[in-house]
């Protein structure tokens, strides 16, 4: 019988609720004025945010406060499944198999996904242009290639 070690049940909660964080920055800053983003010179395409007043400030500061925990959350995922996965003997072809697996398993609900937007995207994602609905397609059916599965 394995006996489960809190203190590894707490770092994998900790990492969840730093991952959520993260996530919730980059939701809250549709609250931030959009007419204090400035842009880089160069027209890099991340934007500077020049505050007009203290309270927009404390807003920029609040939206943005979280960020970096995603991060960090990420990299103790990483070092839990290391400490797990330290005592295993892998081969190449487990390895092959559980890879595989976990792209099939991607790609069928990336196709899922890209059947949904196809038969009504208004419902399941707003109203996108025909350009940004087929690019969200491409990136659904092709998630690793286009970078934005990352993490897995």
């Amino acid at each position: 019988m394995k006996v489960r070690d809190s203190r590894i049940e707490l770092a994998r909660i900790v990492a969840m609720i730093l991952i959520v964080m993260h996530h919730l920055s980059f939701a809250s800053t549709q609250y931030i004025d959009p007419t204090i983003i400035k842009y880089h010179i160069n027209f890099v395409s991340t934007p500077i945010l020049v505050p007009n007043s203290l309270e927009q400030l404390l807003n920029i500061i609040g939206v943005y406060f979280y960020r970096p925990y995603g991060k960090i959350g990420v990299a103790l995922f990483v070092l839990i499944t290391g400490y797990f996965s330290a005592g295993k003997i892998m081969t190449v072809s487990k390895s092959f198999k559980k890879v595989w697996m976990l792209w099939t398993e991607v790609w069928f609900y990336g196709a899922l996904t890209a059947i949904f937007e196809i038969i009504n995207p208004a419902n399941f994602f707003g109203s996108m242009t025909n350009r940004g609905l087929i690019r969200q397609i491409l990136t659904d059916i092709f998630p690793f290639s286009l970078g934005t599965l990352w993490f897995f």
